[in-house]
């Protein structure tokens, strides 16, 4: 069963917000009910699950926010603009955050080849490792949770993260280079 809705209106409308375009495609209200209830249940799973990944990342080497970032430059550099996008904070706490991943090696600053306005945020060798060997122990601290999963638990879930992931991502890609 779904989780009920936490958003401050349950009434559904056909009408998109203002200043929002209809995504529907002419599909029926049940269909578009059915999406949204779908989207409400993804955001309580995703706020579930970061928090208990924050609850296993307790005594680790690097925070959470400190690994998330270095696991959003993995794919390359970004600016501190996106960064502070996909983090949800403020410019001034992700500069203060780079800073300190900076002095302890593990990231990089360097000026855009494209606009020399915009700095960039590079990962190093040593923040590829580090970010590595932490990625791995949450792994590990991970497993012994969903070892507790059904085999056929274990399969939905593999498939329905790998639907997500790759939403993720055509979402995400377009948004890298702004």
């Amino acid at each position: 069963m779904a989780p009920q809705s936490t958003n401050s209106s349950d009434a559904r409308s056909d009408d998109p917000a203002p200043g929002q375009t209809s995504t529907s495609g002419g599909s029926s209200p049940s269909t578009r009910n059915e999406v949204l209830d779908l989207a409400s249940t993804l955001r309580s799973a995703m706020r579930s699950g970061v928090h208990m990944i924050r609850l296993m990342d307790e005594g680790f080497e690097l925070t959470t926010s400190q690994l998330a970032t270095l696991n959003s430059l993995r794919e390359g550099p970004l600016n501190i603009t996106l960064l502070t996008r996909l983090k949800a904070v403020s410019q001034p706490t992700m500069s203060q955050h780079v800073s300190r991943l900076e002095k302890l090696g593990y990231v990089e600053r360097a000026v855009s080849p494209d606009d020399a306005r915009i700095t960039l945020i590079t990962l190093t060798g040593e923040g590829r490792a580090i970010a590595n060997h932490n990625d791995t122990a949450r792994d590990r601290a991970l497993a012994e949770v969903l070892q507790k999963l059904d085999a056929k638990d274990r399969r939905a879930l593999q498939d329905g993260l790998e639907v997500l992931k790759r939403t993720a991502q055509e979402f995400i890609s377009p948004r890298r280079d702004h």
